[in-house]
């Protein structure tokens, strides 16, 4: 191998001129390009997921259980200590729910009303809560609500603020007579996307109350140590609940987004392992090149005893010369890229005063990058294949290559 290596050196020492140099050259650059991109572009889409599992997923719950008769789950507290009794519940919350219209002067807007145990900061939710301070609301005539940040900023809401809702009137299912409600607005929610639009939170007895529920709750929010069992233990536990419920997961209402996520990671592995895998080509056309110029001295080579296999290896090795300081440029560069790419984006957004992700609709106001190192190997593993895929058919050649054909 040591001689190998010595004669690969020389070959590429001595062959690349003129165009043969620029298409070694295109071959290095191409490679560094993709894997450059590559790298930053999987760390870009691990920030999203990682966003995605770390807020959106802490915001919603995982799981919902929903009662099908319209005056609650009957004994829901006893249910609700026994499903955080079960393997993979991290918790579990009774709740009410009710659609709603905020009417704020001669303006309407439909919101989702969530009746959750206040006085308890355990709910995930109130992670995103920020309550305004007391002594703004420790005077205030009615209950209390909290607000999605958008919502507020839409209505010019203040501290304190009487906010009234329409809300259906339990004596009426056909919605014909709504009941006028009033709170007193004691904090706001920050969750980012869609969701501030739309979100209110109550007490969950103040909505019992309004909605006339003959029991607590009517329904169970549950919240798993990990997100993606959601699916099989939620109908697990609704098979065997007592009584009969609506099941429903995050998959089937924010599922999209992960699935939009791992299509596009797909994706961009095929389209950039593609793009590596036409600058490999590069390498091919290019040995052939050194090939064809070198037949003379790999007659001599032959001549003189040289193995079969070594003339194979020593061509194999001046190709994956460019293309290991292709792989290490482009690593390198994507690296260093990934790393500084938010904290660039968010310098040019300040420059420009313009911001380029809304959290109104991307759930996160700056770009959320997540360097995985496993990302880098796969992605140099990847190229370094294709380079050596790109070196056999040319240092094939080379080994039959007929002596006597050259020596002349």
């Amino acid at each position: 191998m040591s001689l190998a290596w010595f004669l690969a050196k020389r070959f590429r020492a001595h062959t690349l001129q003129g165009s043969s140099r620029f298409i070694k050259n295109a071959a290095v650059t191409g490679i560094a390009l993709g894997c450059c991109v590559l790298i930053v572009l999987l760390s870009v889409l691990n920030g999203f997921e990682h966003a995605l599992k770390t807020r959106l997923l802490a915001s919603i719950p995982h799981a919902e259980l929903f009662a099908v008769e319209s005056s609650g789950l009957p004994e829901v507290n006893q249910s609700v200590m026994l499903i955080k009794q079960q393997q993979g519940v991290d918790h579990a919350f009774a709740y009410n729910k009710a659609s709603a219209m905020l009417q704020r002067d001669d303006q309407l807007d439909a919101l989702q009303v969530l009746g959750l145990p206040l006085e308890s900061n355990q709910h995930p939710l109130y992670e995103f809560r920020t309550s305004y301070h007391e002594s703004t609301i420790s005077q205030s005539r009615y209950p209390l609500i909290f607000l999605g940040k958008q919502l507020i900023a839409r209505h010019n809401f203040k501290a304190g603020d009487t906010v009234e809702l329409l809300l259906p009137n339990p004596n009426d299912r056909n919605f014909r007579s709504p009941q006028l409600v009033r709170f007193s607005l004691a904090g706001e929610l920050y969750i980012g996307g869609g969701a501030d639009n739309v979100i209110a939170v109550v007490d969950v007895s103040n909505l019992q109350e309004l909605l006339g529920l003959s029991h607590p709750a009517q329904g169970i929010q549950i919240y798993y140590d990990d997100p993606f069992i959601a699916q099989a233990m939620t109908y697990q536990i609704g098979y065997q609940f007592p009584y009969p419920v609506y099941m429903s997961d995050w998959t089937r209402t924010h599922g999209h987004l992960y699935q939009d996520i791992l299509l596009v990671e797909f994706i961009v592995y095929l389209v950039l392992s593609l793009v590596i895998a036409v600058a490999c080509f590069n390498i091919v056309v290019t040995l052939m090149m050194t090939v064809k110029h070198k037949q003379k001295q790999i007659a001599i080579l032959k001549t003189m005893g040289i193995d079969r296999q070594i003339l194979v290896h020593t061509f194999v090795l001046s190709g994956l010369q460019s293309a290991v300081t292709g792989i290490l440029v482009g690593c390198l560069l994507g690296i260093v890229l990934a790393q500084n790419l938010s904290d660039a984006i968010q310098t040019l957004q300040n420059a420009i005063d313009v911001s380029l992700l809304s959290a109104d609709v991307y759930f996160v106001d700056a770009l959320p990058v997540k360097l995985v190192w496993s990302d880098v190997w796969f992605t140099a593993s990847i190229a370094l294949i294709l380079a050596l895929l790109a070196t056999y058919y040319p240092a094939k050649k080379a080994a039959n290559v007929i002596a006597a054909e050259h020596l002349h």
